[in-house]
């Protein structure tokens, strides 16, 4: 081995075990004896940073797509803004800190910063979904900021891996993967399926992160069911929770008083032409079905909602390993459509209205042309088949990285796990204590091992099977393996500790 190569795999495999110290490690510093979340303007920073981070490459991706649409219409792309004055600022900075943006033939490189509008309507926004959160003790605003920051980590994984090798990548950035090509024949091509490279799916998944707890009452939805509690009726039973949380965000997006950021996210419609319009209203659709499976995807305790998931992960990935480039097989030999039902709606990229009716048929998104072969297991045009069935893998993984960042404690190092652990547990017995939910204390030990071993395992397998995350598909499932090794010796002595523990306070109160 040369010593190019050997700083080069030096420099490979310091990489990745930072990557891996990231995960792992999130947020440890937060750990404390008194289970205390660090101030509340720092947690509100950490999710704008996160917020601001994607959204910058979203507009980056956005006016790089636009001078191309106008390159392919014969615009002169110079002669016009393709972001409105009203979104960024331009100014020069420093490249490792911003987002670049080559928006002048000469050799200089300018920056997009987002201009104090959008940056304190990014911040209102935040400081808003914060304050919905109501203060219980695990489904608070700490939880949802450690979510966003997970998922967040998910995506700096997936885009580390897909950056070490060669890239080529498609029109569309949901439905085609990008399959990089490997540094030798021993290698296998990876395929993130248009995830790594498209901001705003990383954008949505960020918010739908930060969001998905909106107004958590503490209880379980069966409770809330038991109860009568109006927004169980509201939603009919079916993921209460979510369901509310998702309207918020839905809601709380579309406000007159988010006018800019909703620009700096979507694009500015008003201004554009019907080529550049179309692209963005494609890119919204995307933004609001991701957030809208996301944040239902988190409700773990629905069997309805868990068993369609396993079906569609089956569905996207069962055959995949009969596929050695990991597309370009049919996988739907007994299906005739790829409509899917959803219980909650999109608006339209058009109106800032919010639409309330919680049904509606989604159809994937789909941008191909001159497909000529017509696929003889589904009926449908072979490009257009393969395209479906890398848009319906791409959202499959996509869940489970929701799911991942929503557990993800069960997975990072022993004293994240060991915190959260036991903010649920106080979150239950409080629950218990208003007559809201039964004592869980007896169980606790039994039902950890068992969400361990029913869900949490089943969340990481499938990220390690996708082959998404190359290198670090088989960190999470290592470090719950490690964490549930770990219960197994010391979780029933740390289950009669908070026992004990949360009946001390109890009786405190009571004197």
């Amino acid at each position: 081995m040369d010593d190019e190569t050997s700083r080069n795999s030096s420099s490979q495999q310091q990489e990745e075990t930072a990557a891996e110290d990231m995960w792992t490690g999130l947020n440890e510093l937060d750990v404390n004896d008194a289970l205390s979340p660090p101030p509340m303007n720092e947690l509100i920073q950490r999710a704008v940073s996160i917020f601001e981070k994607h959204l910058k490459q979203v507009i980056t991706t956005r006016q790089a797509k636009i001078r191309e649409i106008k390159s392919s219409h014969g615009t002169n792309s110079t002669s016009t803004n393709v972001i409105s004055d009203h979104i960024i600022d331009q100014s020069m900075g420093d490249l490792q800190d911003s987002v670049s943006v080559h928006t002048k033939p000469i050799k200089q490189v300018e920056v997009a910063i987002l201009n104090s509008s959008v940056r304190q309507e990014l911040q209102d926004l935040v400081s808003t979904i914060s304050s919905k959160y109501n203060n219980v003790l695990y489904h608070n605003f700490e939880h949802a900021t450690h979510v966003m920051a997970s998922a967040d980590c998910l995506l700096s994984m997936l885009q580390n891996t897909t950056l070490k090798t060669n890239q080529c990548d498609r029109s569309n950035p949901i439905a085609y993967p990008i399959v990089a090509e490997p540094n030798n024949h021993k290698e296998k091509k990876l395929s993130t399926y248009g995830i790594a490279t498209c901001p705003i799916t990383h954008l949505a998944l960020v918010y739908s992160a930060l969001v998905h707890d909106v107004e958590h009452e503490g209880v379980g939805n069966q409770q809330m069911v038991k109860e009568k509690h109006p927004l169980a009726i509201k939603y009919k039973g079916k993921s209460v929770a979510e369901n509310n949380s998702l309207d918020i965000a839905i809601d709380l997006l579309q406000q007159k008083n988010y006018a800019n950021l909703r620009r700096a996210i979507f694009g500015d419609f008003n201004n554009s032409s019907s080529e550049v319009r179309e692209f963005m209203k494609a890119e919204e659709r995307i933004f609001y079905n991701i957030l809208i499976e996301n944040i239902q995807a988190t409700d773990v305790f629905s069997r309805e909602r868990l068993d369609r998931n396993r079906r569609k992960w089956i569905e996207s990935f069962d055959k995949m390993k009969h596929d050695k480039s990991h597309r370009g097989v049919c996988t739907c030999e007994d299906k005739s459509s790829k409509i899917v039902s959803r219980r909650a709606s999109v608006p339209p990229a058009s109106k800032p209205t919010p639409i309330t009716t919680l049904s509606r048929l989604r159809s994937p998104s789909i941008y191909g042309e001159n497909c000529s072969v017509l696929c003889p297991s589904c009926q449908m045009y072979h490009d257009l088949c393969v395209l479906q069935l890398d848009h319906m893998r791409a959202c499959a993984v996509l869940v489970q990285m929701i799911q991942a960042a929503d557990v993800a404690h069960s997975m990072q190092s022993w004293p994240i796990f060991l915190k959260w652990n036991m903010k649920l547990y106080n979150e239950f017995w409080a629950a218990k204590i208003d007559g809201r939910g039964p004592n869980y204390s007896e169980s606790w030990f039994n039902d950890q091992l068992a969400f361990f071993d029913n869900y949490v395992t089943s969340v990481a397998k499938r990220l390690q099977q996708c082959g998404v995350f190359g290198e670090y598909g088989g960190l999470l499932l290592q470090n719950l393996r490690r964490n549930r090794a770990k219960w197994l010796q010391e979780g029933r002595d740390l289950c009669e500790q908070m026992r004990k523990k949360v009946i001390a306070q109890e009786r405190d109160e009571i004197m």
